[in-house]
């Protein structure tokens, strides 16, 4: 199998054996080598519902209505599955609503403004409301992604790339737009929990707003190229916002293969085709270790295959446990960068039992827990069903969305019942999970007050 290797602009075809389907650009693994050691380097809508980002004052607490999740517009299950496991990370949540956006100078039509408009009404608006906000979103994407635009059945990792990129552009054109206008811009709250600020007083334009995406989904991965004659190294790192991982291979029918062991497969050491200025060699291997960790990992398991018979991408079936915890602990080295402090070493020694009791129960260096599922029930990738199961921070349990239905779940029962259908696994650092964890129950928000703006601390 040919593989692609991606580094700057000096593209290089090199072979070796993988099973692997083609990936989206911003999920694959694109390793192209030069053939020397540098190193790589739209129109406003009438219906406005004004007033969704002005504070609100505090009333009582009232019975909580019964949980409701988002109406299908026309094959929209994959939008609706995506939009509530992104929704379910407080961390994410947090730094779309929480750190002073100004809304105004967000275009209207921009992805991060109908975003932060739909999770800030998500559990509080009608269905209509809610139908309404759900179009926008939908429209925000399709003006960049015109395969979105109608009401066919679309590719829910497909879907979930395109908002992270998105996201990533809106965020880098605000910052670019703010900077550039006049201090004295007036200020436009975000979405609930937020207070006016002061008359006459001057925003910050100096400020860098954080993008979501980046602080939450975004990691760095070190490709290590090393030559097999004159051991010439090469070396280059690579952003993503999630991997698209292959289905484990297996030899045997037991025991069964899980979703660590596909991300294991991902990270092996790789020989390739290489042809080395130095020496002239044309072999050299390749290995690939993190170099920062992101608080979400996204993996997308790749199971679906293309039928040329039928010319359509076919669903493999193949039964992949779903562990509580992955450990990412042999795919990192002493300088990969955690998304918050860890309290012991990474390489501290361990056998072989100690190491598999720890990586289990969560308790290894670089562990992370399953959060959220987005399964697909169906045959192929242009039909069927996308369900999503999270855990939900609050209530301390897991909920199954399925399009304007939510019902409480197990996470055993997740790990049962998803292991044929599960396609894109949310896990958060359990160091990040633990925290957010602790402020739920300690009834903390993560947030303080800065300028009049509500600032989230942190992670």
């Amino acid at each position: 199998m040919a593989r692609w290797l991606s580094l700057g602009c000096y593209p290089l075809f090199f072979l070796y054996s993988s099973s692997s389907a083609s990936q989206t650009p911003s999920a694959k693994r694109s390793l192209t080598l030069p053939n020397h050691s540098t190193p790589f380097k739209k129109v406003r809508p009438t219906l406005d519902y004004g007033g969704w980002n002005k504070p609100r004052p505090s009333t009582l607490a009232q019975p909580q209505p019964p949980l409701q999740g988002f109406s299908n517009l026309g094959n929209t299950c994959y939008m609706n599955a995506i939009l509530q496991s992104l929704f379910s990370l407080p961390s994410f949540s947090n730094d779309l609503l929480k750190q002073g956006i100004p809304w105004k100078k967000v275009p209207a039509n921009a992805l991060l403004r109908r975003f932060a408009h739909l999770l800030a009404k998500k559990d509080t608006s009608c269905p209509e409301v809610k139908k309404d906000l759900l179009r926008r979103v939908k429209s925000a994407i399709s003006s960049t992604a015109e395969r979105f635009s109608g009401y066919m059945q679309n590719d829910a990792h497909e879907f979930l790339s395109q908002c992270l990129d998105q996201l990533k552009e809106d965020v880098e054109k605000m910052n670019k737009t703010w900077k550039s206008e006049s201090p004295a811009a007036a200020w436009d709250e975000p979405p609930q929990q937020a207070t006016a600020a002061r008359p006459g007083e001057e925003a910050d334009t100096s400020r860098v707003y954080t993008c979501p995406v980046v602080v939450n989904m975004e990691f760095e991965v070190q490709h290590t190229i090393t030559c097999k004659g004159c051991g010439e190294v090469v070396t280059k790192r690579e952003q993503f916002n999630d991997l698209s991982i292959d289905l484990p291979r297996r030899k045997k029918t037991l025991p069964l293969r899980s979703i660590q062991d596909s991300l294991d497969l991902f990270f092996r050491m790789e020989e390739i085709e290489y042809s080395c200025e130095k020496c002239s060699g044309k072999a050299a291997t390749v290995t690939h270790k993190f170099s920062r960790l992101p608080r979400v990992l996204i993996l997308h398991l790749k199971r679906y295959s293309f039928n040329a018979q039928l010319s359509l991408n076919s669903k493999l079936g193949q039964q992949v446990m779903i562990p509580r915890y992955l450990t990412l602990l042999s795919h990192c080295t002493d300088a990969t960068r955690p998304p918050l402090t860890l309290g012991w070493s990474a390489h501290a020694a361990m056998d072989k039992h100690l190491f598999l009791s720890y990586s289990q129960s969560g308790d290894l260096a670089n562990s992370f827990r399953l959060i959220s599922v987005v399964s697909h029930i169906g045959s192929s990738s242009s039909s069927g069903h996308y369900i999503s199961d999270v855990y939900d921070m609050k209530k301390q349990s897991w909920l199954t969305y399925n399009d304007l239905d939510v019902s409480r779940t197990q996470e055993a029962t997740v790990q049962m019942d998803r292991d044929r259908s599960g396609y894109i696994f949310f896990y958060m650092h359990k160091d990040v999970f633990e925290e957010l964890s602790e402020l739920e129950r300690t009834g903390s928000s993560g947030g303080t007050s800065e300028a009049g703006r509500t600032v989230l601390q942190p992670l």
